[in-house]
């Protein structure tokens, strides 16, 4: 054979197995984007949980399913139970910047000048 015949040849095997492994590979990872996707469309699996609608802000929802009456809030401090507010003053009185008998959350959701207190 010729030199500029085997080269192509090889190419060509290289190129088709590039294929096989590339098809492989997005069959292994296409079940796992669905799985993903559909963890997603669930309140509860991406750190947000179902709360009554009034506790939770209109711009922190998200579309995701939850019972009648509530609503699927992305704030994780408020879906965790707790509430943002200011630091507590003067830091003799607080606790990690609660108020005494609070518990602090370091949760995402607050501003911040704000920590998550429970």
């Amino acid at each position: 054979m010729k030199k500029g015949v085997s080269m192509s040849l090889e190419v060509i095997v290289v190129a088709a197995l590039s294929l096989i492994v590339l098809a492989i590979m997005i069959a292994i990872f296409q079940d796992k984007i669905i799985d993903f996707n559909q963890a997603a469309d669930k309140c509860g699996k991406m750190g947000d949980a179902c709360v009554p609608e009034a506790n939770c802000a209109e711009f922190e929802r998200s579309p995701n399913e939850c019972p009648a009456g509530e609503v699927c809030c992305m704030n994780a401090c408020v879906a965790d139970e707790g509430t943002c507010q200011a630091p507590c003053l003067p830091p003799s009185a607080c606790v990690k910047k609660c108020p005494a008998g609070k518990t602090r959350l370091f949760r995402t959701g607050c501003s911040r000048d704000e920590v998550c207190c429970k």
